[in-house]
């Protein structure tokens, strides 16, 4: 009987633990609740909020919370019959526990699927973070012919034969010399035991005689060879050595701080775009600069640099009130501090700054001349090349160095040498680079800094601990971060202006600032005068504010070119600086973009004959090249002309931008917007983690009623595979004439801010906004489709169309046919009629219409400047992943594509890619961190090559669909063996000029490419050598590494 009852109350309780008490909607509405008081975030709750004075829609199975966007994974949960029957089956209490801590996926077909429950996964992940999962690695069916991946392979199973080999060497030669060193040391401890032992016998006796207890016994340990006293009387439990005994450890009195300096980065964003004109200080910002009196200065100094939380790049301790640091004593390592740190705050404040300015970075110009003759053209391009060279700003921050920090913060000459190459390196960098603190720390010697201990009465060194040595570093640390990321930016932003340029891309240039000043006025007056800008009093400002709330303020910056400035303008914050206001704006701005983009793409036609990027120019050009085929064989050549609009977003008239807007949002028809909010994740053929937020618009006819729907649908119509769909919310009826109104408003209160100024914009739209170049694109669409299409009669858009703005630069038309002739097209340039034309950063042949590559944005410049390049934990994975990125971000199918060119071209195509690849390998190369060099380990070096060549053809087999490129037999149109013959004679071209840095990877490139020669067909080696003379094409050639 008993164990039927035993039976029965486990049923009972599984019962009343699996029982479904509610339906499947109260047991949803019950976890939102739950998930809305607690603050958690979750799937399930997007949308749902507390309760509060604004809230109008109320959730029916829970009164305390309201909804304020829709959520269709929701409604989807709550009403489908299959979690119903899931319900049934498991009961209220496992159902909560699902849908409240666990995250739930349903799968969308063919390979996607969409999150239902949980903390949503892009809070999970960071974007470029590998995945750690060893079954997302696919290896490609092009590796195993590889023939330099072979090499590599047989390469590293010769080094580990050999260094086993050595290591069981050297294991037998120490075990022969360990049994010679045990023979002869054996008997004379044998002796000493025997010796030992006799004496320990006859004090025994005598003791035994006189009646005293006999002490412990003495036990040999065939485990260590220490004799051991073993207690045999009752109670004892220890066990101590009789000779040597064992030294307690002693506690150690404290614990350093742990900090990965890898993950710590000097911060640079603050040194950029700093035009204020200091003539005899810095900024205020800047720690030594608070007060005169030395003594005060130092502790200060002292506590801003080692005592305050949060050093690394995290939030600061709370603001202390300024008294504070007088009252406090400081800690008696810091305190020995005093002394040097005085030198250091006396010798700033001595320090003649503009003399040594001067001095290492002079300018011929006299700012009062200049400003007298700023309105002759030649001025301006004198100015623009004004801007002093890197070597020159390192040389004036040594000097600073030199004579402010002194010789015992240094330590050593040798730390002092390294922190300077640090500086020069921290200098050169371009404007997305990153330097860490792991770079700045490494091969800084510790020993050589006293100022760093604890200094005893006697003045002497006494032994430390692993943890002093820790903390010492960490204290070193917050000095060296605060010299470079304080003392260093703030030096350069007080005397400089740092700015990129249009040619050289992230390459930075350093201006003093009043040359700066000269060339900002000089632009700003040349904007004003292409620009119609109406100026604005501070009540003028004041009323637009009281009749709009939110009201918007952009800001103006100059970014310097070949012969000009260009005005870039940032759309920025309110100007009441209302955070939610400024939330609000950036909404409905993407809302707007969100519905226009749904328009244009329902209705292509919108836009005429723009396109959105290389994808859409490479559609066109397929479409050209197939009827090229079957009608326009016989035409000798083609004629092209390139035109460029003056100013395209500074002249669009406001009034017929409505009118196109007004078009395709109609305020008559009231017809109303659903707006849906997702995220995606996935991850891209490096394994790298990627996540997108998206705003998709669509109309009531067009929306799909569930999630599943919409990523089945979604993957139709996009190369989305193998990503996860995150549901944000959705938002329904919003109309029509909401948006246009909103539109209208942005128009009519476009402030920009210029210096200390402010303006009214009445032409033109901001270049930095979302919409600006969808609103371009509708209004040159819509000029082309009222004037331009079908015109029967001759004419000329060289006179420009000033209804909607567009007026034609003559400077930068190209043509490649006379037009001496044709009024208003005499400054045009005339190329031959058979020609390379350049457009858009592509070079089209005038006589097949096949497509190459410009490299001429890269004439004159460094590669480094188009790379971003920066310190990482793992620097030999972040390099091959960045190197296979831009190797298929720059394996395009406009270049690749056998229908569109030829099999030559294509492989010209290639080969030059693999030339500039090898530019940039080489770059990164020379930025290896901590002293790495490519003879420590040419094996992994060699792996990204033949990496390089192996995803290289995979991309180029996707790129040309249908088509089989090679056989087994390295026949076929471009098998894989010519790409690796390609890639491998780039390299080589490139690594054989610097000899002394990778000389040992020439050697088995060179081999594979023999091997690969014998197995190519005659044919294709010969066109593959026609291709490569020269080596080095001229284009290439010009580039500066």
């Amino acid at each position: 009987m008993e164990p039927m009852k035993e039976y029965r109350r486990v049923i009972c309780m599984l019962k009343s633990v699996y029982s479904e008490l509610s339906s499947q909607r109260e047991v949803v509405a019950r976890v939102i609740q739950k998930l809305c008081e607690k603050g958690k975030k979750n799937v399930l709750s997007s949308g749902y909020a507390c309760i509060s004075e604004n809230s109008s829609q109320f959730v029916k199975f829970a009164p305390n919370i309201c909804i304020f966007q829709l959520n269709q994974t929701t409604f989807t949960i709550g009403a489908s019959p299959l979690w119903e029957t899931l319900l049934s089956r498991i009961g209220d209490d496992v159902m909560m526990h699902l849908l409240q801590r666990c995250a739930l996926f349903m799968l969308a077909p063919p390979s996607s699927c969409y999150q239902i429950c949980g903390v949503p996964v892009y809070n999970l992940v960071s974007s470029g973070v590998v995945f750690s999962f060893r079954c997302t690695q696919q290896k490609s069916l092009n590796a195993k012919f590889n023939v330099l991946s072979k090499f590599v392979k047989l390469q590293r199973s010769f080094y580990k034969r050999y260094q086993q080999k050595v290591y069981q060497w050297k294991q037998r030669s120490a075990v022969g010399r360990q049994s010679h060193y045990n023979l002869r040391s054996s008997a004379s401890l044998q002796r000493k035991w025997t010796n030992k032992i006799m004496k320990a016998s006859q004090q025994k006796k005598r003791r035994l005689g006189k009646g005293v207890v006999p002490p412990a016994k003495r036990v040999r340990s065939d485990s260590c060879n220490i004799s051991l006293l073993v207690d045999n009387r009752k109670g004892a439990k220890s066990c101590q050595p009789s000779i040597h005994p064992k030294k307690e450890k002693k506690k150690v009195p404290f614990k350093a701080p742990s900090v990965n300096f890898s993950s710590v980065y000097i911060e640079r964003r603050h040194m950029f775009y700093s035009s204020q004109v200091l003539k005899k200080s810095f900024y205020n910002s800047f720690g030594m600069s608070w007060q005169k009196d030395f003594k005060v200065d130092e502790k200060r100094l002292i506590e801003t640099i080692f005592l305050q939380r949060g050093l690394f790049g995290g939030n600061d301790a709370k603001r202390r009130p300024d008294n504070y640091w007088r009252k406090r004593m400081l800690p008696k390592r810091y305190h020995q501090m005093r002394k040097v740190f005085k030198q250091l705050v006396k010798r700033h404040g001595t320090c003649r700054y503009i003399e040594l300015l001067k001095k290492y970075c002079p300018c011929p110009f006299n700012p009062a001349k200049t400003q007298e003759s700023s309105h002759q053209g030649s001025t301006l391009e004198k100015l623009l090349q004004q801007h002093s060279h890197p070597w020159k700003v390192y040389m004036f921050v040594r000097e600073c160095l030199h004579y402010v920090v002194p010789q015992e913060l240094w330590g050593s000459n040798h730390n002092k040498c390294r922190f300077l190459t640090n500086v020069k390196k921290f200098i050169f960098l371009g404007k997305f680079c990153r330097f860490s603190l792991s770079d700045l720390m490494w091969n800084m010697r510790l020993n050589h800094c006293d100022w760093l201990e604890i200094k005893n009465e006697k003045k002497k060194r006494i032994h430390f601990y692993s943890e002093e040595h820790r903390l010492r570093e960490v204290i070193l640390a917050k000095f060296l971060y605060w010299l470079m990321g304080t003392y260093v930016v703030q030096l350069l932003k007080s005397f400089f202006y740092i700015t990129e340029a249009v040619k050289g891309k992230n390459t930075l240039h350093f201006y003093r600032q009043y040359v700066w000043e000269l060339l900002q006025d000089i632009g700003v007056r040349k904007h004003l005068e292409k620009t119609q800008l109406q100026p604005l009093t501070t009540e003028e400002i004041a009323e637009m504010q009281r009749q709009n709330k939110d009201l918007m303020i952009s800001t103006l910056r100059l970014i310097p070119k070949r012969n000009g400035l260009r005005p870039i303008v940032k759309v920025g914050k309110t100007m009441g600086m209302h955070k939610q206001i400024q939330q609000t704006n950036e909404k409905k701005l993407k809302l707007l973009c969100a519905v226009l983009n749904y328009e244009w793409k329902r209705n292509p036609s919108l836009i005429g004959s723009s396109v959105f990027g290389m994808d859409g120019v490479y559609k066109v050009l397929k479409q050209f090249a197939q009827e090229r085929k079957k009608h326009m064989q016989d035409l000798p050549h083609y004629y092209f002309v390139k035109a460029d609009v003056t100013g395209a977003f500074d002249t669009l008239p406001h009034d017929k931008l409505l009118d196109v807007v007004s078009g395709i949002i109609h305020p008559d028809i009231e017809e109303s917007y659903c707006i849906r909010h997702y995220a995606e994740i996935w991850s891209d053929p490096v394994r790298q983690i990627r996540k997108s937020f998206k705003t998709d618009a669509y109309t009531m006819m067009d929306l799909l009623p569930n999630m599943k729907m919409f990523a089945s649908q979604l993957q139709k119509e996009k190369s989305l595979r193998s990503a996860i769909l995150v549901e944000q919310g959705m938002s329904i009826n919003e109309p029509s004439k909401k948006l246009l109104a909103f539109f209208k408003q942005m128009l009519k209160s476009n402030v920009i801010k210029i210096e200390n100024k402010t303006y009214l914009q009445r032409c033109g739209i901001p270049q930095g906004c979302i919409v600006s170049t969808l609103l371009c694109c509708l209004c040159y669409g819509d000029m082309e489709n009222k004037l331009l299409s079908g015109v029967q009669q001759d004419g000329t858009l060289a006179a420009g169309i000033p209804e909607y703005g567009c007026i034609i630069s003559p400077h930068k038309t190209a043509v490649n046919f006379p037009v001496d002739d044709i009024p208003g097209c005499a400054e045009a340039k005339q190329l031959p009629g058979v020609c390379m034309f350049p457009w858009c950063g592509l070079l089209l042949d005038t006589r097949t219409a096949e497509v190459f590559c410009d490299y001429g944005s890269f004439s004159g410049t460094s590669i480094r400047s188009s790379l971003t390049l920066g310190s990482s934990p793992c620097v030999g994975k972040k390099m091959r992943n960045k190197l296979l990125a831009i190797l298929r971000l720059k394996a395009h199918a406009i270049f690749l594509d056998l229908e569109l060119n030829s099999q030559k071209t294509v492989c010209i195509n290639i080969y030059k890619i693999f030339l500039l690849q090898a530019y940039r390998f080489y770059a990164c190369v020379l930025n290896l961190p901590f002293g790495q060099r490519v003879r420590n380990n040419p094996c992994f070096f060699l792996s990204v090559i033949s990496q390089m060549a192996t995803s290289f053809y995979s991309t180029l087999k996707i790129k040309n669909k249908g088509t089989r490129l090679g056989a087994k037999d390295a026949s076929g149109i471009v098998p894989f063996e010519a790409v690796q013959w390609l890639c491998y004679r780039a390299f080589i071209v490139k690594l054989s000029r610097h000899k002394c840095t990778s000389k040992c990877l020439s050697g088995p490139l060179k081999t594979s490419n023999k091997k690969l020669q014998r197995k190519l067909p005659k044919e294709m080696f010969e066109l593959l050598k026609q291709i490569t003379d020269p080596a080095l094409p001229p284009d290439i050639a010009r580039i500066r590494d």
